[in-house]
């Protein structure tokens, strides 16, 4: 295990002359003609200098990536499969999915889209808006298929799970404050009927994630359930130690507005590097803090930036996707920025360790970033290609064009020919 005091990992190495990126980029375009600022913060650009800025940055911007069509595929079909009632199919594969940990290149589980794809018959009333009645009455197909072999732990998770989400919507996700009691009690039944379910099965036993992360979902549902929500976790994390899914739920339980505090999680997120057995490694870490910090501002004053940046390295070494890049990129350079909703002394005191958020970010875009994927980003294409910019601040304002490389995104001199040009300046996950 990994404490604070000998430990630590070493710090990742900086890269020269990044510590000033938010900076310099803003002085840089301080300076282009044409340029002016909108009332919400984001630069606005002439049509010259926007023209400039599109063909110097050529880095491809997709809509939509190919891991996020993967998953959806992957959900379409077992939709499918749902809606024409081929439950053994489906029971098989999610079955295999399940004991082989099968992931996408980010990490992901195959079975998290297997079984929200075999759910859909339920879930699908449930969203964008609850139609209760509606899930409600979907939901005997699944009970026969359980009642028909009650030793089978496959058919009890997806019913199970399909119980989960109904409480999930007739309790809302806030956190336990902001629940109703009347909310509670009715989702009460349900989640109390999802452990009905799934009690008499042993995930350890079964070797199975899926079976250990629905026993763990029903913890805010059931009476004393922060009670057993750490030894659920335990079983979950020996079943599956890497699982990005799974890291990044208990981190939400264990905040202060549910079942723990910022010391918890950054304690169990170093105990998550020791476990990651698989190659992950200190890519944990990040997984670990990676949505406390995406929701509570407070946050970041608890973590290692030197561990958090060089997790992020090890994780998409291992992983070598362009979906978690982008992810990383993303979430980096909104940290390395102060929050608006900041005061100016927490600010202050957050600066040094946005700092090094900020080199991080300029890390990951030369070092792993071959495109760009913005619904990640959740920014126009003309402020996603400045973002670039804030990566190589002294290449861009010397005139550099932004074009993938090897690994990541470089700066090329604008008389670089078409031999210098990458092979795989086009390469995607």
């Amino acid at each position: 295990m990994i404490d604070d005091s000998n430990g630590k990992p070493p710090p990742a190495q900086k890269t020269r002359g990044l510590g000033r990126l938010a900076r310099g980029a803003s002085d840089m375009f301080s300076r282009l003609p044409g340029l002016g600022h909108r009332g919400d913060g984001a630069v606005k650009l002439s049509a010259r200098a926007s023209a400039e800025l599109a063909r110097r940055v050529a880095v491809p911007i997709l809509a939509e990536s190919v891991e996020v069509f993967e998953r959806r595929e992957i959900e379409r079909g077992f939709a499918r499969l749902a809606d024409e009632a081929l439950w053994h199919s489906i029971l098989d594969r999610i079955r295999g999915v399940d004991l082989s940990r099968q992931t996408f290149a980010s990490g992901r589980r195959y079975f998290d889209s297997a079984r929200a794809g075999a759910l859909n018959p339920v879930t699908r009333n449930l969203r964008p808006k609850p139609k209760l009645e509606a899930a409600i009455a979907a939901l005997p197909n699944l009970s026969s298929l359980h009642a028909a072999d009650t030793r089978d732990y496959m058919p009890a998770v997806l019913l199970a799970r399909a119980k989960i989400e109904i409480a999930w919507a007739m309790r809302g996700a806030m956190q336990p404050s902001g629940v109703s009691e009347k909310s509670k009690r009715s989702a009460a039944v349900y989640f109390g009927r999802a452990e009905a379910a799934i009690e008499s099965f042993d995930p350890i036993e079964l070797n199975s994630p899926m079976l250990a992360e629905s026993r763990y979902l029903i913890t805010p549902g059931i009476e004393n359930g922060g009670d057993y929500l750490r030894d659920w976790y335990e079983d979950w994390a020996d079943l599956d130690p890497s699982n990005p899914n799974m890291l990044a739920t208990h981190s939400r339980f264990l905040m202060p507005d549910w079942y723990g505090d910022l010391d918890e999680i950054d304690y169990e997120a170093r105990r998550a590097i020791t476990r990651a057995d698989d190659g992950l490694g200190f890519g944990a870490y990040p997984m670990f803090w990676r949505r406390p910090l995406e929701i509570d501002a407070s946050a970041l004053a608890k973590i290692d930036p030197d561990l958090f940046i060089l997790g992020v390295h090890s994780a998409l070494m291992f992983y070598d996707s362009q979906e978690l890049a982008n992810e990383y990129a993303a979430l980096l350079y909104r940290l390395s920025r102060a929050a608006s909703s900041e005061s100016s002394d927490a600010a202050a005191r957050t600066a040094p360790i946005r700092a090094r958020l900020g080199e991080g970010f300029a890390e990951v875009v030369r070092r792993h970033l071959l495109e760009l994927h913005a619904p990640v980003w959740g920014l126009s294409e003309q402020s996603l290609r400045l973002a670039m910019t804030e990566a190589f601040p002294k290449d861009y304002a010397d005139g550099a064009i932004l074009r993938p490389g090897k690994h990541g995104i470089e700066a090329a001199t604008p008389d670089d020919g078409p031999d210098d040009a990458p092979d795989d300046a086009t390469a995607s996950t």
